[in-house]
């Protein structure tokens, strides 16, 4: 691996301060600081990877049966492919995916698990996930937990019942769902008048277990004869958009169309600043891709019953985001000189990438890119990106080179 260092500095090298990089200059290893979650790079400071989290894989709580086994997941926003795994504080080698599986006959009676997310160079790792302690049971378990989906159906429709926080190495087929009078439902539970709202629960059974456990009741939905609401998801409030960024709506009834007895006798309306918009009659609507201010809004009807939805604010606009160019200081290279390349974009909202020869630089997410002591190995042609929202802008290729 190429070393990780930051923009040198001295006293006739200053640092730039940006959206990331200080402008001080660490003495002891002259390079510039950065700030608190960022690393320094050759052309700055570059962004460490963000902090994961750990689960155990549902339904399953951090509890594990004697004799089985259980799965964590290593979860990273920066889309992280490979992990480092630590079971009371020391590393689990061989293990590097994001899923890890515990086996009962390693744990006495608990352990700590922690993950972090690895980089191609070690400076630019996560830090490392709150911990998450696994027991192994030799006493009663925690109880269980049932979820009941949706809240709202029309008879006949089914209610979907799940039992969770469940031991790890439970047997999934021996759970139970208990009506009031203890008498055992299946689940999908198709709904009737006499169901609505009527308390559930669910329980588990085992041999391993040392006694039945049963979950505190919930709710099954209420069975309605009509809709009683309408919204429309995504919801938007004054979100701005660029005049060519696709924007999809969704017009959602409550109960929502699969749960009603013909939801092809659901119809749409769909109404741009309190204009009916022509022809619009699906359950979704594609905005237009014109400039201007939307409010949105979304009328259903069953049945005779007719809701309007509350408006969603969208604003489109052809200046949303430009082409971003590069601008250097100074214009002319000197090998061992110090060189700042600027990405020009328009709007303080934007996010930054670099590429050079059409390679990205990693963890470099500044609008500056400073380069220090200039070497023919910073020759090459640069490009930067802005991006904002769903919309990225290349600018025009930046050549450095030396005569």
């Amino acid at each position: 691996l190429e070393p990780v260092y930051g923009a040198s500095c001295s006293e006739s090298l200053t640092c730039v301060g940006t959206k990331y990089t200080l402008a001080t200059c660490d003495i002891a290893t002259k390079n510039c600081s950065c700030y608190t979650g960022y690393v320094p790079i050759h052309s700055g400071c570059g962004r460490q990877l963000q902090k994961p989290v750990i689960n155990s894989s549902a339904p399953y709580s951090n509890e594990i049966l004697p004799g089985k086994e259980a799965v964590l997941t290593c979860s990273s926003n920066d889309g992280a492919t490979l992990f480092e795994w630590t079971k009371d504080g020391m590393i689990e080698k061989g293990s590097s995916a994001s899923r890890y599986t515990i086996k009962a006959d390693s744990i006495k009676e608990s352990a700590s698990f922690r993950c972090k997310a690895k980089a191609s160079n070690d400076d630019f790792d996560s830090p490392e996930s709150e911990p998450l302690s696994m027991i192994l049971i030799n006493v009663t378990p925690q109880p269980p937990v049932v979820q009941v989906y949706p809240t709202h159906l029309f008879a006949e429709k089914n209610a979907n019942l799940t039992c969770r926080n469940l031991p790890n190495g439970y047997d999934l087929s021996k759970i139970s769902f208990l009506d009031e009078d203890l008498n055992e439902i299946i689940s999908p539970l198709k709904m009737e008048l006499a169901l609505s709202e009527k308390p559930v629960t669910c329980r588990i059974k085992d041999q391993s277990l040392k006694k039945d456990l049963t979950s505190l009741p919930i709710k099954l939905p209420k069975v309605v004869v009509e809709i009683s609401e309408v919204r429309i998801t995504p919801a938007l409030n004054n979100e701005e958009f660029s005049i060519n960024e696709e924007i999809v709506l969704k017009c959602l009834t409550n109960p929502e169309s699969e749960y009603v007895d013909t939801p092809a006798q659901i119809t749409y309306t769909w109404l741009i600043n309190l204009k009916a918009a022509s022809d619009e009659t699906a359950q979704t609507y594609s905005l237009p891709r014109n400039e201007g201010n939307f409010i949105v809004t979304c009328e259903a009807s069953y049945k005779g019953k007719q809701i309007q939805s509350s408006g969603v604010s969208i604003i489109r606009n052809s200046t949303y985001l430009t082409k971003p160019t590069i601008k250097a200081k100074p214009e002319t290279l000197v090998l061992g000189s110090q060189l700042i390349l600027a990405c020009d974009g328009n709007n303080l909202n934007l996010e930054y990438s670099w590429q050079k020869e059409t390679m990205a630089i990693p963890s470099q997410f500044d609008n500056i890119l400073q380069l220090n002591n200039l070497t023919l190995s910073d020759a090459g042609d640069y490009i930067c990106s802005v991006t904002r929202g769903k919309v990225t802008l290349f600018s025009d290729v930046f050549t450095i080179s030396f005569k």
